[in-house]
C-alpha cells in the first residue's frame, strides 16, 4: 500500500505543471465553492490526472470532479485512461473523495473502472471508514459489494464498524456485521465498537453487536469495560443489555473502579438498581479506598445513598486518608445525606487520618443544618484535628457565626489552643470576624491567652488593623488597656457606625482593590495579550490537525480574564483548565424555523427550544477531562455538532439593544461573530432531559464580549469568579463560574458607562451580588411551589428562551445558596481584603509564560514531510521523532545520518531542543568528544522564559502577530509534553540521568511525558565536564528562580556537589509537591553518594 502511494505521488509530481494562471482559476473557484465555474473548467480539461496546486495542496481535476459530483467529467476522464487510483497530496484517492462526499453515482463509475476501494489517506482513513463515519448507507453498500476491506484500521486503530458504532449508524453496523467485520476489533487505546456504543448511549447498536458475539468484558488499556462507561454515562438500557450478555458486574479498571462506583459517583439510580439486582458488590473499594456509598455521599446523590443504605452498605467504610461517607457529606454540605447516614448509625465521631471529624468538616464550611444534626446525635464538639484545631476554631476562622453559636451551646471548649497556641478568639480576631469576637467575649473566652509567638487576641487584631475588634477587646480588658493602644485605621467600618461610614469605606476599599488587582496584572492590555496567546495556541493546534475550521481553543484561557485568579501572567490556575472544542466531522443539524439553507427538507430539520435541539442518543457530558498538574494544565475536550445558524440573540434584538449600555462597537462585533464563528451544540442537556437533547453553545459570543471588557469591568468579573469559586462553592453546592460570567454580562448591559469608575468598584460588586441573590431567591420560591423542576436560576444572557441552572442543586440547596450570598454581602469587606491578600503582583518585566508545546491540548503525533523547511507547528513532531529514534537500538551509520539530518532541520527558535538532541545523538553513537563540543558551543545560550509585558505596554500591541514574532525570534520551544505508547528510555545514558531526562507526568495520563531541554542541556554539560563551579552556579540559579519546574529541580539535584545543596533542592521539590517514589529514591541515592564523597574528603584532610 505504501509503495503504491509513493509511486502515485512521484508519478504526479513528475508530470509538467500547467501555467500558474490556470491553477489560479481552479483555486479561486474552489475557494468560492463556485461549482458552476468548476464544471466549466473541468469541461475543457484535457488531462484529468494532472497535478494542480490549490490552496497550498496538490490535487487533480479527477479529484475535483469527484468532490463536486460532476459525473460527466469523471466518465470522460475514465474513458481517457486517467489513473483512477491517482492520489492527492494528502493521500486521498478518487474513490475516497466520492465516498466522503456521498457521490454514489461517481463511486459506481470508479468501481466499474476497477478502482482500488481500499486506498487509505495519510491518516489511514479508508473510503469505507469515512462513509461509515457519516452514515452514508448507499456508499457503504457499494463498497461492500466491491469487497472493500471491512477491518482496515486508521493509524490510531479505528475500523469502519468502530466509527459506525460510535456515531449510532445502526444500519451500517448491521451491514458490516453481515460482511463479517470483526466486532471485537480494538483501537490503539483498546476501545471496541461495543465500548463506543455503550459510551454514547446507542442501545440499538449495542444490541446488534452483542447479538454478533461482541465481548461484554473486553477492557481498554486502562481497564475500562463497556459496562463501566455505560454506568458512568447513565445508559440504563445498555447496562441491562450488558448484564444480560454476561458482563462481570464487579470487574474493576486499573484504579479499582467498578460499574457501581461510577453509577454512584454520577448519580444514576436506575443503573445502580440494575447492578445491585445483578449482585454487584456493595462495599467494593477503589485503590483510593472509595466505596460506592462514599462516592454517592461526596457527590450529593441522595437517592443512591438511600438505596445503598437499604442494601446494607457499610456506612463507616473509609476511603484513603481515613475519610468516611458521613465526613464527606458533612464537608460537601449534603444535609439530607448526612441525616440519612446518621439514621443508619454512622459513627458521628469517627476521625480520619488528620483527626478531622464530621462535625469539624461541617463547622469549617458553615454547614449549620448538619452541625445541628450532629450535635443532636451526641457528636463530641471537642475532638481535635492533629494540628489541635477544634470544630469551634474552624467555624471561628471562617466566620460562621450561626455555627459558632450552636457549638458554644453544645459546650464546645472556647479556650482550647492548637499547635500554634491559637484559640478561637485569636483566629476570629486575626480574620476580622467582629460578631464572632463579640460573642466569644460575651461568653467570657479568655482574653489573656497568648499564642506561641506571645501575642494576645488584642495584639493580633491591632496588627491586622481591625480597629473595631481591637476597640472591643481593649474595652473588654478594661479602661487602662484601652489607653495603651494607639488608634489604628482600617478599611473595615466600625461595627457601631457601619451604616454611616459605608459609603466612604466602600470608596476607599474600591480604590485599594482596583490598585491591587491592577498590580496583579488584571488590566485590559494584559487580558488582550492572554487572548492573543489563546489565538496562537489555537492556530498551532489547527495547523497540526490540518483543518482550520474544526478545532478551537475556548474558555477562560482564550477569553483573557479568569484563567488564573492569582496573577494574570499566562499560567493556568491549577483549579482551571484549557477548553478545546472540536466539531464532529460530517454532522450538521438544521434548526427548524431558523434554517435558511437551500434544499433542506423541513422533516430533516431538528426542533430548537429552550436553548436545546432535540436529538436523542447522546450522553449529557459536554467535556472529557484529562487531568493536569502544576506543569501541564488539565484539558477539557468538548466534542460539538455543527448547527447551520444561530437563533435570535437576545442582547442584539432591537428593543433590548436600544436600551443596552454595552458599547455599540461591541454589539457590532457580536453581530459579526454570528457570521464568522461556527454555531454548534454540545453534549449537554437540561437536568430532566439527559440523553434527549443537545445544548446550543454561545461560547464564541461569550469570548467576544469578555474580550471587550475594560480594566474595571474585567476586575469585576475576576472578583465575582473568586467569590463564587473560593468563598461560595466551598460552603454550598450549585454555584459555578458561569453564573459569575452571566451576572457580569448583565452588569455590562444595565450599568451606564459613567458608573464604571474605580471608586465605585465595591458598589458595583454589591449590585452584581444582589442581582445573583435575587435570582437564587426567585429560584428557591419556584422550587417550593414545584414550578421549577429543572433548578433554573436565571435567564440565559444570549439565548432568548433559555435558562441556566444551579449545578445539581434542589430547593434546599437554593435556600442555602441564598443564605451564603447574604452572608457574603454582609461580610463583603472581609472577603475583598482576603482577595487582596490572595492575588500576587507581577514582576517588573510583567512576564507572560507561554510554552505552546508544553500546554498543547492535543498531542497526537503527525508525520513530518522530508522536504522543505520546518514550520513552527511542526517542531513538536520533529522533536518527538528525534526522541523516538534516540530510543531505538539501531546504532548503525545510516541510522546516525538519518537522525542527524532530522535534528538539523529544527529552526533556531528550538535551539536548545536541537542542540540537546544533537548531543544525545553523539552520546548514543559513542562520540562523547563531539557531544562535549556541542555542549560547550551552546554554553551561553539563553532560552526565552516568556513574553515580557511591562506596565507601559500598549493594548494595541497585544496581538497574535506580536506573539508569533516573539516565538520565532528567540529560543521559545524548549518545554515539551509528549504522548508515547511505550516508556521512552535513553539506554545509553547513566541510569540516574536516563530516568530523569524524560519524566512521566503522573496523574495526567499514563502515557504523557515531559522534557525541559534547557535542563537536559545543562545536566549533560555538567555530566561530561564535571565543572564544580558551573554546577554550583546552576544550583543557585534554580533555587532562586520561582519558575523552576520539577524536572529541572530533579536534574539539578543530580548535579549537586554538597549535601547542603541537595537538602535545599530537596526542600524546594517537596514544597512544590513534585516528589514521587521515583524521585525519592534518586534523591536518597544521591544523598548517600555525596555523604560518602564528603567522608572521604574529610578523612583525606585528617
Amino acid at each position: 500500500m505504501l509503495q503504491r502511494f509513493l509511486s502515485s505521488i512521484i508519478a504526479v509530481m513528475m508530470q509538467p505543471f500547467l501555467r500558474s494562471d490556470e491553477d489560479a482559476e481552479y483555486a479561486e473557484a474552489v475557494l468560492a465553492r463556485n461549482f458552476r465555474e468548476l464544471r466549466r473548467l473541468l469541461g475543457r480539461e484535457p488531462d484529468g490526472g494532472r497535478p494542480i496546486l490549490v490552496l497550498g495542496g496538490c490535487t487533480t481535476p479527477m479529484h475535483i470532479a469527484c468532490e463536486i459530483g460532476d459525473e460527466a467529467a469523471v466518465s470522460r476522464f475514465i474513458a481517457n485512461q486517467v489513473d483512477v487510483n491517482v492520489q492527492r497530496g494528502d493521500g486521498c484517492s478518487p474513490v475516497f473523495i466520492a465516498a466522503h462526499n456521498g457521490r454514489d453515482g461517481i463511486l459506481a463509475l470508479l468501481i466499474r473502472a476497477q478502482a482500488d476501494v481500499d486506498i487509505q489517506q495519510w491518516k489511514g482513513v479508508s473510503p469505507l471508514y469515512t462513509a461509515s463515519q457519516q452514515g452514508l448507507d448507499r456508499v457503504v453498500e457499494l463498497l461492500l459489494r466491491a469487497k472493500a476491506d471491512v477491518d482496515l484500521q486508521t493509524k490510531i486503530g479505528e475500523s469502519p464498524i468502530y466509527i459506525a458504532a460510535q456515531n449510532n449508524h445502526d444500519r451500517i453496523v448491521r451491514a458490516l456485521i453481515h460482511a463479517q467485520a470483526r466486532v471485537n476489533i480494538q483501537r490503539d487505546s483498546g476501545e471496541t465498537p461495543l465500548y463506543m456504543a455503550s459510551q454514547n448511549g446507542h442501545a440499538d447498536v449495542a444490541d446488534l453487536l452483542i447479538k454478533a458475539q461482541a465481548e461484554a468484558n473486553r477492557q481498554q488499556k486502562r481497564g475500562v469495560a463497556p459496562l463501566h462507561i455505560a454506568a458512568q454515562q447513565g445508559h440504563a438500557r445498555i447496562v441491562s443489555l450488558l448484564i444480560d450478555a454476561g458482563a462481570a458486574v464487579d470487574l474493576q479498571d486499573i484504579d479499582g473502579t467498578s460499574a457501581l462506583h461510577l453509577a454512584s459517583q454520577f448519580g444514576h439510580e436506575t443503573v445502580a438498581k440494575f447492578l445491585l439486582n445483578a449482585n454487584a458488590s456493595l462495599n467494593i473499594q477503589r485503590t483510593t479506598g472509595s466505596s460506592p456509598l462514599y462516592l454517592a455521599s461526596t457527590g450529593g446523590h441522595e437517592r443512591i445513598v438511600n438505596l445503598l443504605i437499604k442494601e446494607q452498605a457499610d456506612v463507616n467504610l473509609r476511603a484513603m486518608k481515613g475519610t468516611a461517607p458521613l465526613q464527606a457529606a458533612s464537608q460537601m454540605g449534603h444535609f439530607r445525606i448526612a441525616n440519612a447516614l446518621i439514621r443508619a448509625q454512622a459513627d458521628v465521631d469517627i476521625q480520619n487520618d488528620t483527626g478531622s471529624t464530621s462535625l469539624l468538616f461541617a463547622a469549617q464550611f458553615g454547614r449549620t443544618g448538619i452541625v445541628e444534626s450532629l450535635i443532636k446525635s451526641q457528636a463530641n464538639p471537642n475532638l481535635l484535628r492533629s494540628t489541635g484545631s477544634s470544630p469551634l476554631f474552624m467555624a471561628s476562622q471562617n466566620g460562621h457565626l450561626d455555627t459558632v453559636k450552636l457549638l458554644i451551646m453544645a459546650q464546645a471548649d472556647f479556650n482550647v489552643q492548637n499547635d500554634m497556641g491559637l484559640t478561637p478568639l485569636h483566629i476570629a480576631s486575626n480574620n476580622g470576624h467582629y460578631r464572632i469576637v463579640d460573642l466569644l467575649v460575651r461568653v467570657r473566652a479568655d482574653l489573656n491567652t497568648l499564642t506561641k509567638n506571645g501575642e494576645s487576641a488584642l495584639d493580633i487584631a491591632s496588627r491586622n488593623r481591625h480597629s473595631g475588634i481591637a476597640k472591643l477587646l481593649a474595652e473588654a480588658e478594661g479602661p487602662s488597656r484601652t489607653c495603651e493602644r494607639p488608634s489604628v485605621t482600617s478599611v473595615e467600618p466600625k461595627e457601631g457606625s457601619r451604616d454611616s461610614e459605608t459609603h466612604s469605606v466602600d470608596d476607599k476599599l474600591s480604590k485599594q482593590l482596583h490598585k491591587r488587582l491592577s498590580q496583579a496584572g488584571f488590566v485590559d492590555s494584559r487580558a488582550s495579550l492572554q487572548s492573543a496567546l489563546g489565538d496562537v495556541l489555537q492556530q498551532i493546534l489547527q495547523k497540526r490537525i490540518g483543518n482550520l475550521n474544526i478545532v478551537f481553543v475556548v474558555g477562560s484561557y482564550s477569553e483573557g480574564w479568569g484563567n488564573n485568579l492569582v496573577t494574570l501572567n499566562g499560567r493556568t490556575d491549577i483549579e482551571s483548565d484549557i477548553d478545546v472544542m472540536q466539531l464532529i466531522l460530517g454532522r450538521l443539524y438544521h434548526l427548524r424555523d431558523w434554517c435558511q439553507c437551500r434544499e433542506v427538507k423541513i422533516s430533516d430539520a431538528v426542533e430548537y427550544r429552550n436553548g436545546h435541539i432535540f436529538v436523542q442518543g447522546f450522553a449529557s457530558n459536554p467535556a472529557q477531562t484529562s487531568h493536569g498538574t502544576a506543569l501541564r494544565p488539565s484539558v477539557d475536550h468538548v466534542p460539538a455538532c455543527r448547527l447551520c445558524c444561530y437563533p435570535s440573540i437576545a442582547p442584539l434584538l432591537p428593543d433590548r439593544a436600544s436600551k443596552s449600555h454595552i458599547r455599540s462597537q461591541v454589539l457590532d462585533a457580536l453581530r459579526k461573530e454570528l457570521e464568522t464563528s461556527p454555531c454548534h451544540a454540545v453534549h449537554a442537556a437540561s437536568p430532566t432531559k439527559r440523553g434527549e437533547e443537545l445544548r446550543l453553545s454561545t461560547t464564541f459570543l461569550e469570548r467576544r464580549l469578555l474580550r471587550s471588557l475594560t480594566t474595571l469591568q474585567g476586575q469585576l468579573f475576576v472578583t465575582l469568579k473568586y467569590l463564587v469559586k473560593k468563598v461560595i462553592c466551598p460552603r454550598v453546592n450549585g454555584m459555578k463560574a458561569y453564573h459569575a460570567k452571566t451576572v457580569t454580562f448583565r452588569m455590562l448591559e444595565e450599568t451606564a458607562q459613567s458608573e464604571w469608575k474605580p471608586e465605585n468598584f465595591v458598589k458595583l460588586l454589591r449590585r452584581a451580588l444582589k442581582m445573583l441573590l435575587n435570582s437564587v431567591m426567585k429560584s428557591s420560591i419556584q422550587d417550593k411551589r414545584e414550578t421549577n423542576k429543572d433548578g433554573e436560576v436565571m435567564e440565559h444572557f444570549f439565548l432568548c428562551d433559555a435558562a441556566i441552572y444551579l449545578k445539581g442543586a434542589n430547593s434546599r440547596d437554593a435556600q442555602e445558596i441564598a443564605n451564603v450570598l447574604k452572608d457574603v454581602l454582609e461580610n463583603l469587606h472581609q472577603h475583598l481584603n482576603d482577595l487582596m491578600n490572595y492575588v500576587q503582583p507581577t514582576d517588573a518585566s510583567g512576564r507572560f509564560a507561554f510554552h505552546p508545546f508544553l500546554i498543547l491540548p492535543i498531542l497526537d503525533h503527525k508525520p513530518v514531510s522530508s522536504k522543505g523547511s520546518i514550520e513552527y507547528h511542526q517542531i513538536y513532531d520533529v522533536v518527538r521523532e528525534g526522541i523516538c529514534q534516540l530510543c531505538f537500538s539501531d546504532c548503525g551509520a545510516e541510522s546516525q545520518e538519518a537522525l542527524m539530518k532530522l535534528i538539523g532541520r529544527l529552526p533556531v527558535c528550538a535551539r536548545s531542543a536541537r542542540e540537546a538532541l544533537r548531543a544525545l545523538a553523539f552520546l548514543k553513537f559513542e562520540q562523547s568528544d563531539s557531544a562535549l563540543k556541542v555542549l560547550t558551543n551552546c554554553e551561553w545560550f539563553r532560552v526565552s522564559r516568556g513574553i515580557d509585558w511591562p506596565e507601559r505596554s500598549r493594548i494595541t500591541d497585544a496581538t497574535p502577530e506580536f506573539v508569533w514574532k516573539h516565538l520565532k525570534s528567540c529560543d521559545s520551544a524548549w518545554k515539551f509534553c509528549f504522548e508515547f505508547k511505550e516508556i521512552p528510555t535513553l539506554k545509553f545514558l547513566p541510569k540516574p540521568l536516563s530516568s530523569c531526562c524524560i519524566i512521566n507526568l503522573e496523574h495526567v495520563a499514563y502515557d504523557c511525558y515531559y522534557v525541559n531541554f534547557e535542563a537536559v542541556l545543562q545536566t549533560l554539560r555538567l555530566e561530561l565536564s564535571s565543572n564544580r563551579v558551573m554546577a554550583d552556579k546552576w544550583v543557585e540559579d534554580v533555587l532562586n528562580r520561582e519558575d523552576a519546574d520539577g524536572q529541572e529541580m530533579l536534574l539539578c539535584a543530580l548535579s549537586c556537589t554538597s549535601s547542603e545543596q541537595l537538602s535545599k533542592v530537596s526542600g524546594k521539590l517537596k514544597s512544590a509537591a513534585y516528589l514521587n517514589a521515583h524521585a525519592d529514591r534518586l534523591l536518597l541515592e544521591k544523598e548517600v553518594k555525596l555523604s560518602r564523597q564528603e567522608t572521604i574528603r574529610f578523612v583525606g584532610k585528617i
